[in-house]
């Protein structure tokens, strides 16, 4: 088992978590009825579906996957539910987030009548459980769809059809769950959620719900790079590597922000979690495959930039020595520019080898001149590089969901990715 040792972590409130998401107030509402940015952007509801779950040997209650098998293209959401016991758990849409409206209204638009979505069953005799959620209130309104068919349909739910009665005011967030006593393994999949005036508007055509069912081709996600393609200067390890062939201990200090804490894993139990971090994931493939000990010390604040307790890092640096340094950090290029030379001349003067990787925010924009400079900077200077960001977010954004637990944070595929460049690295 891998050692792992805090040398800085913060503890995450909801509020401190939510701040480290980089998420702003709304944009104001348009005179048109604002739909989910399935239609625009759909990765952005995939990610920002919060898992409500429990961790069963290794296993969510509740799982989400971007699938090719949709109505609107390029993707739709499928929502599962393993055969684990205890609830079924829920993904949870918080609406304020995903619809843009005037500060301080409610989330739901006043002239909202309902909502509309193209739905697909499993074909079992169970149903999906959709409820509209108050801030840390009781009951939720609910409304159960049957799975029974399985072929893709519209489905408009007024609010009339929800019980009890919704609160509209205080509704802040959709749910997506099993009816209780469904048997499971179960899924079903939703399209083009959409906020309707009319209860009567079809805002997907009924010719794409045909098309999407005559469909006969193998629904596919387009393939990722391989990781050896992303990964730059090994060389740069080349005191590491040589000690993983002979079997040697090791010891990496790993420094980063919110993702190398790591937050957004939180159905995992606490006691848990860092297994499942890029860095820990990363160093059991090494010491599986080449029976090396890698003691990992983490030194990470959520929120961090490179330049927030710059002399800290140093300091870690001389005090730890660690064999490699590997930093996962955000900032600016002034500051890259600024502050990276005297990262690598610490380096030298304790005998560290550092290994960069490409910060993966979704939020950045993937084209980042950031986060290209950086790539370049470590490419020119003969560092080892990972570019876990190229890796992580490859294909369409409509897929970026199923790696992405919100704009800033890999769920725990993600980190499992993240993991591939940096252990390939060492290879």
């Amino acid at each position: 088992m891998t050692k792992i040792t805090a040398v800085t972590r913060v503890a995450f409130t909801a509020a401190m978590v939510l701040l480290a998401t980089g998420l702003v107030a709304p944009a104001q509402q348009s005179a048109s009825w604002p739909v989910m940015y399935f239609d625009e952007q759909p990765g952005v509801c995939f990610y920002l579906f919060q898992d409500e779950a429990h961790w069963q040997r290794h296993v969510f209650s509740v799982e989400r996957h971007a699938t090719a098998d949709y109505v609107t293209p390029p993707a739709a959401l499928e929502i599962s539910f393993p055969d684990i016991d205890g609830p079924a758990g829920w993904m949870q849409l918080d609406i304020n987030q995903t619809i843009p409206r005037e500060e301080g209204r409610a989330a739901i638009p006043s002239g909202a009548k309902g909502v509309t979505f193209a739905f697909k069953g499993d074909g079992s005799s169970g149903a999906a459980r959709i409820e509209l959620r108050e801030y840390y209130r009781a009951p939720d309104s609910a409304v159960e769809i049957p799975l029974s068919d399985d072929s893709w349909r519209l489905v408009t739910l007024s609010w009339d059809d929800f019980s009890p009665a919704p609160p509209l005011e205080l509704v802040h967030s959709m749910a997506f769950g099993l009816a209780e006593g469904s048997p499971r393994p179960a899924h079903y999949k939703i399209d083009a959620v959409t906020f309707v005036s009319d209860t009567a508007m079809r805002t997907v055509p009924q010719e794409a719900v045909e098309a999407a069912n005559a469909r006969t081709d193998e629904p596919r996600i387009p393939p990722r790079p391989s990781p050896a393609s992303l990964v730059y200067n090994r060389g740069g390890l080349s005191r590491a590597r040589a000690r993983l062939r002979k079997g040697e201990p090791m010891k990496w200090l790993v420094y980063g922000d919110s993702v190398t804490v790591p937050v957004q894993l939180w159905p995992i139990p606490p006691h848990l979690r860092a297994e499942y971090s890029y860095y820990a994931v990363a160093a059991e493939r090494l010491m599986s495959e080449f029976g090396s000990e890698i003691d990992i010390s983490v030194n990470a604040v959520g929120s961090r930039r490179l330049n927030r307790d710059f002399e800290g890092l140093l300091e870690a640096i001389r005090t730890e020595r660690p064999d490699v340094l590997i930093m996962l950090s955000n900032d600016t290029v002034p500051n890259y520019q600024r502050l990276l030379p005297r990262v690598v001349r610490t380096a030298e003067e304790v005998g560290t080898e550092i290994l960069i990787i490409v910060p993966t925010y979704e939020q950045a924009g993937f084209a980042s001149p950031a986060f290209d400079w950086l790539r370049r900077w470590a490419i020119e200077n003969n560092i080892a590089c990972a570019d876990a960001r190229r890796y992580l977010l490859a294909g369409d954004e409509a897929y970026w969901g199923d790696v992405i637990a919100n704009p800033n944070h890999p769920n725990p595929l993600g980190h499992r990715l993240i993991a591939d460049v940096v252990a390939e690295m060492f290879r």
